[in-house]
């Protein structure tokens, strides 16, 4: 992929920027799988090795979070947080874990290619090592081929960076974003496969092509059809509700499936409680209506939206039934079904 690699020098302490210094930490942002960066510090130049040096990766972003999250570092350093160098750039991987980064023009700091490699010797399930080959114009210690030196250096640069909860709270609010995409992909999807005007103008291969579309469309892309475009053209705001809805009840089962793989039961009823939750949000939101500028308007929506997860609620009751064995009357399903 093509982007741009990016080297910053967090400094102990806000005063003037000593390149020499070996109390500077050495980050980067890297270009790697399309549309994803990793961010990464040095740990160490190692000592075995000419030109290599070992770093940990902390997070891997979407392409379209890496001036959020600089900008957001920027302002959790302040001034201890320099910008050193911006370098265009390709990347390739020519086998998992390894990754070639390619200048077309090089720069001070960063004065050849490099070579990424993932280390699963020094490795563990909260700690990813990489080693780093090529030319680098900085100064840092040195670090031995050691997984407990590499280690206890890795440890310390991460409390020296603000904690691993910085970190952890990344990757929750990186998952709630693509949670929040694949709901808002699926309302799409949703969209396209019961619109009559669509189903009327289109053939069956130009739709199978629209649902690849909408799969590799990107956070903003999804986010500004359905929030933006959707309100003025697809059902106003029910849409965006619909999305809503999709996406709490995602973040509620999701773990259902992850906890209960080989119990039917358990992950049936506990996703019978994920949308049960869902309804009663609904529910919540129908109240505020009150205070809408359209009360009428705002209470049909939701009525709409919430019929829909009735009907997943009782589709949900039968494969409760089914895995303990027996099935409900459909009088005593819609019993169920009411709040």
């Amino acid at each position: 992929m093509k982007g741009t690699t990016k080297y910053f020098i967090l400094k102990r302490t806000p005063a003037k920027l000593d390149k020499k210094s070996s109390s500077n930490t050495h980050l980067f942002f890297i270009p790697v799988d399309p549309h994803h960066y990793m961010y990464m510090g040095l740990i160490g130049q190692l000592t075995d090795e000419e030109r290599t040096y070992a770093a940990q990766l902390f997070v891997k972003l979407p392409e379209d979070l890496l001036e959020e999250t600089i900008n957001g570092e920027m302002e959790y350093f302040g001034e201890r947080l320099e910008d050193m160098e911006d370098l265009s750039c390709t990347s390739s991987s020519p086998s998992p874990g390894k990754y070639i980064i390619q200048f077309p023009k090089t720069g001070i700091n960063i004065k050849s290619d490099l070579e990424l490699e993932y280390q699963t010797e020094y490795s563990t399930s909260n700690r990813r090592i990489y080693f780093v080959k090529g030319d680098l114009n900085l100064e840092m210690g040195d670090i031995e081929e050691d997984s407990s030196d590499m280690s206890q250096i890795a440890a310390r640069q991460i409390r020296v960076m603000g904690g691993k909860h910085r970190f952890h709270e990344m990757i929750d609010i990186l998952n709630d974003r693509k949670l929040f995409e694949i709901s808002c992909k699926e309302e799409l999807m949703n969209i396209v496969r019961e619109s009559d005007t669509i189903n009327k103008n289109i053939s069956a291969w130009q739709k199978k092509d629209l649902y690849v579309y909408i799969k590799n469309m990107n956070h903003k892309q999804v986010s500004s059809l359905l929030f933006n475009e959707g309100i003025k053209t697809i059902g106003g705001g029910l849409i965006a509700i619909s999305a809503g809805a999709a996406y709490l009840y995602r973040k509620l089962s999701d773990p259902c499936v992850k906890r209960y793989p080989l119990n039917p039961l358990a992950r049936h009823s506990c996703q019978l409680e994920a949308i049960k939750q869902v309804m009663e949000k609904i529910e919540t939101d129908k109240r505020k209506c009150l205070h809408s500028v359209n009360p009428e308007i705002c209470s049909k929506k939701l009525d709409d939206v919430l019929k829909q997860w009735k009907e997943k609620y009782e589709k949900e009751l039968v494969k409760v039934a089914k895995s303990r064995g027996k099935k409900f009357p459909y009088s005593e399903k819609l019993k169920h079904a009411k709040l």
